[in-house]
């Protein structure tokens, strides 16, 4: 019985353009297709954990592979109010210097033990210098909302709409920043049995481990509420008095309440999980995976160190409060795929990955969600006897509806393309 050891090597050219929902993105082969589902390699362990029957030899089998992620993002967002005052776009830089996956599987005849660990969410660090159109929105509205009740007031205490005509505008200057920190770590252990020499099954189990670190600040460096064309009452009240006063009466209000925006929180939870698979293997030629996934409810609480704001503004911010909880469940999976070896040194792949979240509690917000679906083809070419270059194509339609995806979380549908190189 021998060891055999891999450690995957290879150049990506990848644009990622949303989060890999459904944690598909486990190893540097699929990277380099983004097609892996009917894989025998060692790469199967999650992919298509029953194809690891069909390792070529007896033995213990390792893949070590680590990837590095680097992406910009930018987020345009558009309201009256941030459109005057605001930067036209936010843009991060999201990035994951190490995002590490181990396989490790032990053949015996029919009998393969296999092991896998990984990020299965996340992974990477998000850096908004500019901070997030939230923030933006919360101060020039907080801003707006005081002086608006200071006109009602005008106009009550004076017993006439002396103040109708009035529109402010802003000095603004403010320093925003927002960091994300998200990785859901995992780990699968089970086995796979060659039932006859074309068919073989597996189970296994599966933990995981959230861990969300958010911290963002809003500090206002100036904003200056300036209110012009009060109509006033005419030989009576002139309109710049008018003006004056709310000016006067707003940015004090506004000096009074205002308290610089400050979050620092950490969220954690675990689950467990359910994993089976069959393979299919007719011949040297076709393989045929399928792979099934369950995973049981992830609910995430908060422990908050600072969250301090306006009283005003506190409830747009419960999402950091202390002690608040989420569900960040994934849902149950069906993914299958199908590799065709049929000309030499050629292999093409095709994957499907189906999400069922139509049938995930999320907490009675389940309209925002649809069930999703990832597919699509790739080919591998042997060039050299340890030399491969492939390629890719896949869409994913994620699972989040437009009112579900948030500044952080966009989880678009998605066209990736993608080339690599395995020596």
């Amino acid at each position: 019985m021998g060891t055999n050891f891999r450690v995957v090597a290879g150049s990506v050219a990848l644009v990622f353009g949303t989060a890999w929902s459904l944690n598909k993105n486990q190893s540097v082969d699929f990277t380099q297709d983004l097609n892996r589902n009917a894989s025998v390699g060692i790469d199967a362990v999650f992919h298509n954990p029953a194809g690891v029957a069909h390792l070529a030899t007896n033995g213990l089998h390792l893949g070590l592979g680590s990837q590095t992620l680097l992406q910009k993002r930018t987020i345009e967002e558009s309201s009256p109010l941030l459109a005057a005052y605001g930067p036209s776009e936010y843009t991060g830089d999201i990035h994951s210097w190490v995002f590490p996956t181990l396989q490790a599987a032990y053949r015996m005849d029919d009998l393969t033990f296999f092991a896998h660990g990984g990020p299965y969410g996340g992974g990477g660090v998000g850096q908004f210098d500019q901070g997030l159109p939230q923030f933006d929105n919360m101060i020039l509205g907080f801003a707006n909302t005081i002086g608006e009740t200071v006109k009602a007031g005008v106009d009550a205490q004076a017993g006439a709409s002396i103040t109708s005509g009035a529109s402010p505008v802003f000095q603004y200057k403010r320093d925003l920043s927002f960091t994300g920190d998200e990785m859901t770590l995992g780990g699968t252990a089970g086995a796979a049995y060659k039932i006859i020499p074309t068919l073989s099954v597996s189970a296994g189990y599966r933990f995981s481990y959230a861990r969300n670190a958010y911290k963002g600040s809003a500090k206002v460096s100036q904003l200056v509420m300036t209110y012009k064309g009060s109509q006033g009452v005419p030989n009576v009240v002139p309109g710049g008095y008018v003006d004056s006063t709310i000016n006067a009466q707003a940015n004090g209000a506004f000096s009074s309440l205002w308290k610089d925006v400050a979050v620092d929180v950490v969220s954690t939870g675990v689950s467990h999980g359910v994993v089976l698979g069959a393979d299919f293997k007719p011949d040297e030629t076709w393989n045929v995976g399928l792979r099934f996934e369950w995973n049981g409810e992830m609910e995430i609480e908060n422990e908050t160190k600072t969250m301090t704001a306006p009283t005003g503004l506190l409830p747009f911010l419960s999402i950091y409060a202390d002690g608040a909880k989420s569900k960040i469940t994934e849902p149950m999976i069906l993914a299958g795929g199908v590799s065709f070896k049929g000309v030499r040194n050629l292999t093409l792949e095709s994957s499907w990955t189906y999400g069922f979240a139509d049938a995930v509690d999320q907490g009675g917000a389940e309209k925002k969600y649809h069930n999703s679906l990832f597919g699509g083809l790739g080919l591998r070419y042997q060039v050299l006897s340890a030399v491969e270059v492939s390629t890719g194509y896949a869409h994913d339609w994620a699972y989040r509806n437009d009112d579900a995806r948030t500044e952080t979380e966009f989880d678009l549908p998605t066209n990736f393309f993608t080339a690599g190189l395995s020596v």
